[in-house]
This record gives structure tokens, sequence and C-alpha cells, in this order.
């Protein structure tokens, strides 16, 4: 288990376990083969051996057979046996056997069987010493196979020592060859690394002796990795700081401001906000002093602006920011609700991000301003401009809605001149005052009063869809105007009013057609006798397509009816100056 534990943790170990590995296996094969060709060779040199010897008798062996010297063939028998590796001699001639000499058997030798470990005998012939193509003998030499093996077998064991010297040479070599020029280098580098503080700028040193080579590389290629992590630590810590301190300021910001800054999930409810913000929304100072589920700012909004929501949706799906003005209630519900000015800008994961400015006293400057161009500022009433835009107003809604009529009705005061001329136009002023009070009170909340100029004033009468509705208004205002007007000189004065009433109809092409028929109906009062009110009649269908000379043949003809009128104080509410 250790030694498993030590091979996977160990470089030079593990590298030598493989290397001893390769140089057994690889030396196992070339030992294998080695054996097989020494095994080889060394059958072939004892054969060639064999065959030297008998060239070497071959002379001596011919004399005997020749003479049939029985002796001398003894004595080359005995001579050849003293050759280790042959087991035995055969020489005859003519078909006798002059020696024969073996180690088994003496005097006797199978030259027919096959050696020991299946070596096979050799045979020669004998020539005669007179005539080398007569052949007179044979000699048989049988060779010793357990003597060959034998010297084969040692000739094996140094090849075998041999070869394993050279492999365990080769292997310790390359294991210190490795150690020294590969594992070494790199046990240094790793020991050093493990103490190397990189983010300092330490470096690595080079090896003695592998500054230029791979691992003299490997060093290089450690260092340039250790400048580029330092220069992105550098980075990293500066733009850390560097918004640590964006942090900072935008939290003095956020807290501080005097704009409100919130985010709101995609349902719309607050997640954060700041102290403005909170101020603004009577909400707590922080999210986690709020209690309940949180407060829903969409729906507080939309309770009062319903588009709000669609703008809401197309900021959260869309990647641009909006802007719009509302009114937000107060959480609790009490007091006035302030007007802003919100900017919406989408954010991640549905998140949307919002600048609110408290706008309230620009919209109430804005209203007071718009109210003021409308209104006339010695009365208060309406002004010229503001009774066009609302005439125009209503010229539209009662052309979407038939049942939406309505009234114009002029106002000329009488007498008016004399009471400035008699009691200055402070006393012209009350009087003016005094008319503008007496309309606001016989006007509804869905009238319009204003006063056009000078001492004319006009009446817009909604739902006066025919004469019978316009006379309650017209006896209240007569009676009013009846009455003396005390001044602050502690005199009093008397004027009248002419009226001119024109009703709404769909055939009048636009406003300006309708106020003159009014204009026409009150001149009609005048030229009546003054101090009473003339309806002008509805108009003919082709009434909008008479030019101008058709309208002023009409004037000439209404004069001259309203000069036939009597001078009525109060004309009944059915009677109509008839002018067409």
């Amino acid at each position: 288990m250790m030694f498993g534990n030590m091979m996977h943790t160990r470089l030079a170990l593990r590298s030598s376990a493989f290397m001893l590995l390769i140089v057994f296996v690889v030396g196992g094969v070339f030992l294998s083969v080695v054996i097989t060709v020494t095994q080889h060779q060394e059958e072939s040199r004892q054969h060639d051996r064999l065959e030297e010897l008998l060239s070497t008798v071959e002379s001596t062996v011919g004399i005997a057979a020749f003479l049939q010297d029985r002796e001398l063939a003894r004595e080359v028998a005995s001579g050849l046996m003293k050759n280790a590796t042959i087991n035995g001699v055969v020489i005859e001639a003519d078909g006798e056997q002059l020696a024969t000499q073996s180690k088994q058997l003496e005097g006797y030798v199978d030259i027919n069987a096959t050696g020991e470990h299946g070596y096979e005998a050799i045979e020669r012939e004998i020539r005669s010493p007179f005539d080398a193509n007569e052949i007179i003998g044979h000699i048989v030499v049988v060779p010793d196979g357990r003597e060959i093996q034998s010297r084969i077998t040692q000739a094996r064991r140094w090849v075998v020592l041999a070869v394993s010297l050279l492999a365990t040479a080769i292997a310790i070599g390359t294991i210190l060859v490795v150690v020294r020029l590969i594992t070494r280098p790199i046990t240094i580098i790793s020991s050093r690394l493990h103490g190397l503080r990189a983010e300092t700028g330490e470096k690595l040193e080079f090896p003695h002796g592998n500054e230029q080579d791979e691992i003299g590389q490997l060093v290089s290629d450690v260092n340039a990795l250790i400048d580029y992590l330092v220069n992105i630590l550098t980075d990293e810590r500066q733009l850390r700081m560097q918004r640590e301190v964006e942090e900072r300021r935008f939290r003095a910001i956020f807290d501080n401001a005097a704009t409100g800054i919130f985010q709101v999930d995609r349902e719309g409810i607050l997640v954060s906000w700041n102290p403005a913000f909170a101020r603004f929304a009577d909400l707590p100072r922080r999210p986690e002093d709020l209690r309940g589920d949180g407060f829903n700012l969409l729906e507080a909004i939309c309770a009062k602006n319903p588009g709000v929501r669609e703008v809401f949706g197309q900021c959260q799906f869309g990647d641009s920011s909006v802007n719009l003005d509302f009114e937000i209630q107060r959480r609790n519900g009490g007091g006035r609700g302030r007007w802003v000015d919100v900017v919406l800008t989408p954010m991640e994961d549905g998140m949307i991000q919002g600048v609110v400015n408290d706008i309230t006293e620009r919209k109430y400057a804005e209203e007071a301003a718009r109210k003021l161009a409308l209104t006339d500022p010695l009365t208060e009433l309406g002004n010229r401009l503001g009774f066009e835009q609302r005439l125009e107003q209503m010229i539209v809604e009662a052309r979407k809605d038939p049942s939406a009529v309505f009234a114009v009705m002029l106002i000329d005061l009488d007498l008016f001149k004399q009471v400035n001329d008699t009691h200055g136009h402070a006393a012209g002023d009350t009087v003016l005052k005094y008319v503008a009070q007496t309309l606001r009170e016989i006007c509804r909340m869905t009238d319009y009063a204003g006063r056009l100029g000078g001492d004319e004033f006009v009446l817009l009468l909604e739902g006066a869809y025919e004469q019978a509705k316009v006379s309650p208004v017209l006896n209240k205002l007569f009676r009013r105007v009846h009455k003396p007007i005390e001044l602050e000189n502690g005199e009093s004065a008397r004027i009248g009013a002419s009226v001119g009433i024109a009703i709404f109809e769909p055939q009048h092409p636009d406003a300006a057609h309708l106020v003159h028929r009014a204009d026409l109906a009150m001149y009609q009062a005048k030229q009546g006798g003054r101090d009473t009110w003339c309806f002008a009649p509805p108009t003919p269908p082709n009434g909008q397509d008479q030019d101008q000379d058709q309208d002023q043949e009409q004037e000439q003809e209404q004069e001259k009816e309203c000069e036939e009128l009597p001078t009525p104080v109060l004309m009944p509410p059915d009677k109509v100056c008839n002018f067409n």
C-alpha cells in the first residue's frame, strides 16, 4: 500500500520503475534471441571442429586403411577419442572394421544411430594415398551430444550474464540520467514553487545546467505566468479599490440625494430605495423596517394612473429608459399626493430602477399659470381664451355623443358706460365683479362662465337642448341684474343686460358659426329695446353653406324684425326673435 502511494506521488520512483520494466522486457526478448543464435553458432562451431579433426587425420587413416594396419587405425581412433566432444570412432576398410572406439561400450559403435541430443554421426570416405579417386574405406565420428550441450549451456550462461550486466548498466545509467537531468530539476522547481510568494512578484530560479533546455523554458514560462498573474492581481486590486470608492460615492449620493432612487421587481414591489424616495412615498428609511409583504409601488401608482402599467411593461420588456409624470398617493392615504417625474430603466431579471424628482411645485405652478392664462384677472371668471378652449371641447364631446348638447349665452351689459362715466372706473369694476358673482351663483358646476372683455360675458350651459332649459337661468340672471348694485362710495347703480342664446346643433360647422349666431341674437336683443334676451332659431340644413352675402342679408332682416318687437322688461321663455 505504501509502495503504491509512493508510486503515485514520486515521479523519480515511477519513472525508474517504468524504465526498469522496459529494460527487462526488451532485455528478455533480446536475450532469448541471443541465446538461440549462440546455440546455433556453438553447434556449428563444434561441427566444424570435428570436420577439421577428420581432415587432420585423413592421410594417416588412408595409409592405415591401405595397409590394413589395425594398430595404426587404433592409434588414430584413440587420438580422436581424446577430444571431449567425440563419443565414438569407427574406421573400416574393404568392409572390415580396422578400429572401433566408444565412451559407452568399448569396441562397439552404432554408426547408424543418431547421437545424443540429436547430433548425427559424421562419416567421411577414405581414399587411397596413391590414387585419390580410389575409395578404400570409411571413417565415422559420433559426436558427444552431452558434452556439446554442456559447452552450449556454458556459453549461454556467459551470454546471459553479459546481457544482464549490460541491461542493468543501461537501466541504472538511464535512471541516473533521468533523475539527474529531469526529475531532480523538476523536484527543485516544485520545492521552490511551494515556497514562492507569487503575489509579491517573486520569480523561480533556473536549475543549474538547465538554463537553455526545456526545463529552463518551463521555468521561463512559469515566471511569465507569474508576471501575468501579478499584473492581473494588481489590476484586480486597483479595480476593487475603485469599486469601493465608487460604492462609497454612490452610497453617499444614494443616501443624501434629493432625487428619489428605487428598485422594483417584476411584480412592481419595492426592493430598495433611498431616504429621498422614502420621504416621497412616506416609507421607512430601510426596507427591513417595512412591515407586511412589502409595498407594491405599481399598484399604488396605477390606482390613480392606469396608463402607468402599460409604460411599466414597455420598460420591463424593452431595452431603453422611459420617462413619465404622475401623481403618487401617500402610503397612509392621508394628505395630498405628490407629482413626480420618473425615469424608469430596465435591469437584469426583470428588475426596474427608477429615478424620481418631486415636481409637485412645478405642477402647481404650471396649473396656476394655465389657470391665470385662461382667467380674467378682474372677475376671476374665464377669459376669451378659456372660453374658446372650453367651447371646442364641448363641441367635440357633443359630436361624439348627441345627448351632450349645450347652449351658448352671450351677455352684454346695458347702461354700463353710464355707470363708468357717472361714478368712475372703480364703480365699473364693482359692477363687473357683481355680475361675475351673479354668474357663478346661477351656474352649475358643469357650466362655464367667462368674461370676453369690457362688459361682455358668456355662459356655456351643458344639457341645455331647448329654450325651456335655459329660461330658468335667464330669469335668475335678470332678477339679480335688476337689483341696485351698492358702490364703494355709498351710492348705487342700476344696469340691464342684452342676452343672445344659441343652442348647439350638429349642423353647426364650427365654434365660430355657433358664437356668431349667439352674437346675432344678442344684437337682435339690443335692437329690440335692450334689457331682454333673444334665442337664435334652429339653423337650416344648408345654413353652413351660405356665403357672406347671405349673412349680410340675414343681419338686415334680423334688424328689421327686431325693430318691430316690443321692449319687454322680461321676455317670456317661449318668445323667440324670429330671424334667419
